[in-house]
């Protein structure tokens, strides 16, 4: 957190003016926040805020006494917007002015971006699909979960993404699942990814899916191996990310996609996976973040949320109180390309003796005993490929269900040609 403080005299002939006073946003800032002082008995000063490029992010009267702005939420009478680095104005509104003149004090925060891990889930259905409850019942939900996130996916349909639900806990992201009988996709982090929903041929997907990258959405091949709404028009086809793990199916299905993901791995291919809970409704074992995305990134910010996902900087739990995992003190991230050989410390923490870290990855597959509470292992990069890093269960009959963590891989960096 870093802290500034700004003063303004305000000369009784400047009453009735708006003025500006200049403030420097430095690098990094995940979130403002403006509070300022005066002589409340003598003068009325109003407060409002503008932006670098000059874009006027909202006003309040006297009766204000602070305000914060950030990319996903701002206070009443602001627009979120991302704290960008530059010179931002203090709109002063000297409404009335003691004769002696005015000193107004800003006292002005910037709460630091910083690494950390952020739970929740990246598909779920309002009742404006085939879910239960409206947008904002979904978020409250989500919201007395503690989760930090939460995607709005419904079928076909972008009508959940117009109206916002961010709070100072929680940030909602905008996202569609485009339905098809042969397949699904999520398309997530922008409002309109969709130019059309009718696709009658390979070719009429394909356009569909490269106009939503061209927007700006994730796509995602949801469930592709669910045994009712798999994903039937192959994988040579536009997408970013594959869900691996859905809420919504049995073990087998998404245990089959998990095979297919590792298999793609050793072919050479870098496909980060999320999971989703594909919730609609509460019913036992269903409920949001179950399972749950973990995002390391440095703030939960929407273009940050995103772009950690894109990058695949993260792994995957049954639910939201599960295990984390950090590598080299988040100096290394799932995703990242990593020398060969290089030596790296991974830490599990909520682990038990029940459980056992897998490493799997490029002619690599080790298990290591877990620890209670934290489980700490030291490991060396393969020569080539990738590596990756599951929690399960021990015992034989745990191979025919999920694991408790699965991580997206570490990449091994490829020697210029």
């Amino acid at each position: 957190m870093e802290t500034q403080i700004v003063e303004r005299f305000v000369a009784p002939e400047e009453e009735g003016f708006y003025l500006r006073v200049p403030f420097q946003v430095p690098e990094g800032v995940e979130k403002i926040r403006v509070s300022y002082t005066y002589r409340k008995n003598e003068n009325i000063i109003d407060i409002g805020l503008c932006s670098p490029e000059g874009k006027v992010i909202g006003w309040a009267g006297s009766n204000r006494d602070e305000l914060a702005v950030s990319e996903a939420v701002a206070s009443p009478g602001f627009t979120p917007a991302p704290p960008a680095a530059g010179q931002w104005q203090i709109l002063l509104g000297a409404y009335h002015v003691a004769k002696k003149g005015c000193t107004v004090q800003y006292h002005i925060v910037f709460e630091k971006k910083e690494l950390r891990i952020f739970k929740g889930d990246t598909h779920t259905h309002t009742c404006g699909s085939d879910g239960v409850f409206t947008p904002k019942e979904l978020t409250q939900i989500a919201g007395r979960m503690r989760l930090d996130y939460l995607f709005l996916t419904d079928h076909n349909n972008e009508a959940q993404n117009e109206t916002p639900y961010s709070t100072d806990t929680l940030t909602v992201l905008p996202g569609t699942e485009w339905t098809h009988y042969r397949g699904h996709a999520g398309m997530l982090g922008i409002r309109h990814p969709l130019r059309d929903i009718i696709a009658n041929s390979g070719e009429e997907v394909r356009e569909i899916l490269q106009i939503a990258q061209e927007r700006g959405a994730l796509v995602c091949l949801n469930h592709p191996f669910c045994p009712f709404c798999g994903w039937k028009f192959g994988f040579d086809l536009p997408y970013d990310l594959v869900e691996v793990w859905n809420g919504g199916i049995g073990a087998e299905a998404n245990l089959k996609c998990l095979h297919w993901w590792d298999e793609e791995l050793r072919k050479g291919k870098r496909i980060p996976v999320i999971g989703g809970s594909d919730f609609h409704r509460l019913e036992p074992g269903r409920i949001p973040a179950f399972p749950c995305t973990n995002v390391i990134a440095p703030s939960k910010a929407p273009s940050d949320l995103i772009q950690a996902i894109r990058k695949g900087h993260s792994f995957i739990t049954a639910e939201v109180e599960g295990p984390e995992m950090v590598i080299d003190g988040h100096q290394v991230l799932p995703g990242m390309e990593v020398a060969p050989f290089r030596k790296i410390q991974v830490e599990f923490s909520g682990t038990t003796p029940g459980m056992e870290a897998l490493l799997i990855g490029s002619g690599v597959r080790e298990s290591v005993p877990c620890a209670a509470g934290v489980t700490r292992m030291e490991t060396e990069m393969p020569d080539h490929g990738y590596l990756r890093f599951e929690l399960r269960e021990k015992g034989e009959e745990q191979k025919d269900r999920m694991p408790l963590l699965i991580s997206n891989p570490l990449y091994v960096e490829e020697s210029p040609s």
